[in-house]
């Protein structure tokens, strides 16, 4: 990385330029240059992008770990639309039913997470 408090140098308002820095012809703006690997701007440009993709590597994981804590609330928040919230008027499968088909041996919730696998698989396979 290079060390910024090297680059030093006055400001030249009216040129808009440090005093006593190379500069490249792109930010020179005549034909009195130097070559973009002595540009102090060039220089400058390559840290920022250094420090940006550093931030990004940094604030990634955090996103993914968001991002995969929500998609968990959600299913949390399906299993209990599943066993209550959509068992409220239903005639064929009301409140508690599901709890009574487990306790009497009809089902079993490895069987109904088995289901709920193969359906999420060809839902995402689905719109892949």
């Amino acid at each position: 990385m290079t060390d910024i408090s090297t680059v030093g140098g006055s400001w030249d308002k009216e040129m808009g330029k440090l005093e006593g820095q190379q500069y490249c012809g792109e930010h020179q703006g005549n034909s009195s240059y130097y070559a973009k690997h002595n540009c102090v701007v060039c220089k400058l440009q390559v840290e920022v992008a250094k420090l940006k993709a550093s931030a990004e590597k940094v604030l990634e994981p955090e996103v993914t770990a968001s991002r995969k804590l929500n998609i968990l609330d959600h299913i949390g928040d399906r299993v209990s639309d599943f066993l209550y919230s959509d068992r409220q008027e239903d005639e064929e499968l009301p409140v508690g039913s599901i709890e009574e088909a487990i306790e009497e041996g009809e089902i079993t919730i490895d069987e109904m997470v088995e289901k709920f696998k193969t359906e999420l698989t060809n839902g995402i396979k689905g719109q892949t």
